[in-house]
């Protein structure tokens, strides 16, 4: 299928994939829990149960180690190859698809100066303190941005998607009502991870952490409802995101949207040795923004060790098996597709505007 990825993406990019995810994402949200991370936790219960008993009949004589420890490889195996095939038919063969580039005709590509990406990245600066000021209204607001209506939060979101659907055609049931994210238990263990959220292609549940900060929570909704509505690459998730986030009518949707562009805008500055530039773009902040960055840069920075390596490892690894180039590293190819975006318009992102009737 990765050959013909016209053929990928008639067949299934744009109807079979979305169909499924969409039910199954309607059968199970009706549930207020996240049904992977308990059909996971019951799965490691009962292999672990299976493998104390192989332990205590091998040491009682009644099996023999080799038999024991195979036929719990061959248990392994058997769950393994029943995974990736549910895996490939739900979600994953949408890896194949055409890029976003492709799909939507972006000059991606195209040589971007570090004046332009200067340009974009004040006019983010300035869109991030202008929305803060509707958040707060003032210039700091003396703690960190907080989401105090979470369902108004994630109601706007699912509106801005649903007119980035429409305005980009991407079809149906992408234009259609989809569910709630769900917050799972495992929270403070997707911190240690390194994850904000994960998409679960099995039960079609878009789970985001409930400890990510506001200011990018919002942002991280946006993303694991991109991988819902089929979105693979993560690169692609990060800008359908950001633009779904734009044209959602709540504050913090766009704020989290602009200010997570805004920091990828910087950090191409600072890795194209431009710091003196990105610095004082920074230094433009209000008060009440940095702190909202130092926030969450303190949230990631809490808990890193081995437990964040060994999934960026893995991670790295499953993105890689899955031909996207560059593995973790394609996170931040958002920001192609953001210039790109941005160039198709003009070279700016003025004319993006969220709620009931903007243009």
């Amino acid at each position: 299928m990765s050959l013909v990825p016209g053929v990928t993406e008639t067949l299934y990019g744009s109807r079979i994939g979305p169909l499924l995810a969409w039910t199954l994402a309607r059968v199970t949200g009706v549930l207020p829990f996240s049904l992977v991370e308990m059909l996971l936790a019951v799965w490691i219960s009962g292999r672990l149960a299976l493998a104390a008993r192989g332990i205590v009949n091998a040491a009682r004589g009644r099996r023999r180690w080799r038999n024991a420890v195979g036929a719990g490889a061959l248990a392994a195996a058997g769950d393994l190859g029943i995974g990736l095939a549910l895996f490939y038919f739900l979600w994953g063969l949408g890896y194949a698809r055409p890029p976003a580039e492709e799909r939507l005709a972006l000059p991606v590509g195209e040589t971007t100066s570090t004046e332009v990406v200067a340009a974009l990245a004040g006019e983010l600066v300035d869109a991030v303190n202008v929305t803060y000021r509707e958040l707060h209204g003032s210039d700091d607001a003396g703690a960190p941005t907080v989401v105090e209506d979470e369902r108004g939060l994630e109601d706007a979101i699912e509106y801005g998607w649903r007119r980035l659907a429409s305005e980009l055609e991407l079809g149906a049931p992408r234009t259609w009502h989809w569910v709630l994210t769900k917050r799972p238990v495992a929270s403070p263990l997707l911190h240690r991870m390194g994850l904000s959220g994960f998409y679960s292609p099995f039960t079609g549940e878009a789970n985001v952490s409930a400890s990510v900060p506001a200011a990018y929570r919002a942002h991280t909704i946006a993303h694991e409802k991109a991988h819902q509505r089929g979105v693979q690459p993560e690169d692609e998730a990060n800008f359908f995101g950001f633009l779904a986030g734009l044209r959602a009518p709540h504050p913090v949707a766009r704020y989290s949207s602009l200010l997570f562009a805004q920091r990828q805008l910087l950090g191409t500055l600072l890795r194209a040795g431009e710091e003196e530039t990105a610095r004082a773009l920074i230094d433009r902040r209000l008060p009440g923004v940095q702190r909202d960055v130092d926030d969450l840069n303190a949230y990631w920075s809490r808990h890193r060790g081995a437990a964040q390596r060994l999934t960026r490892r893995v991670n790295d690894a499953y993105l890689k098996t899955n031909r996207v180039e560059g593995g973790v590293l394609s996170y931040g190819g958002s920001v192609d597709l953001i210039l790109a975006w941005a160039r198709s318009r003009g070279g700016t992102l003025a004319g993006e505007r969220s709620g009931p009737g903007a243009g």
